[in-house]
């Protein structure tokens, strides 16, 4: 089914933290819409400028979202606000655009709790879950940053990903 439609050896392999500053709903939602984002306070804006004062990070992570855009990806993403049992991988198809969705915020020191922001995502197709009994190196040796390759485990991310659809 799914490699009927992409080519898993083609796609980038890429993992995903996510350390939003979502409340319960919106992380609910988040991963009921099957999104994985970023937010760096910027609002809906995707241009690499409003990035760079937040350093190498941000922009790091607005570029990966870009790659995913154009080339596509399969993303193991890892939801560390709800647990650190489970990742959820799927495919975002090449030529995917960025969309940017309000999700209601937590109370921070930036946020006022409910206050709706803007996180830039892109949505995961055919998604599945795989947690940390079934393939507990995809729950080692993982990235820094939000959103980065993942050369080192790309060969594992998919077959554990090929094998869930078996």
């Amino acid at each position: 089914m799914v490699e009927d439609e992409f080519d898993l050896e083609e796609l980038p392999v890429y993992f995903v933290r996510h350390k939003l500053a979502l409340d319960s709903d919106g992380i609910a939602n988040l991963l009921g819409d099957n999104r994985f984002g970023i937010d760096w306070g910027v609002g809906p804006i995707t241009h690499k400028s409003v990035y760079e004062p937040h350093g190498e990070g941000a922009v790091k992570d607005i570029n990966a979202m870009k790659r995913i855009e154009k080339n596509g990806g399969i993303v193991c993403a890892a939801y560390e606000q709800v647990t650190d049992n489970i990742v959820r991988i799927g495919i975002v198809p090449p030529h995917s655009d960025i969309e940017s969705h309000p999700y209601s915020a937590g109370e921070s020191a930036d946020h006022v709790d409910g206050e709706k922001i803007h996180i830039k995502t892109h949505r995961m197709h055919y998604v599945t879950e795989i947690s940390v009994e079934e393939a507990p190196e995809l729950f080692e040796g993982r990235p820094r940053g939000s959103i980065r390759r993942w050369r080192a485990k790309a060969d594992e991310v998919r077959e554990r990903y090929r094998s869930s659809w078996d």
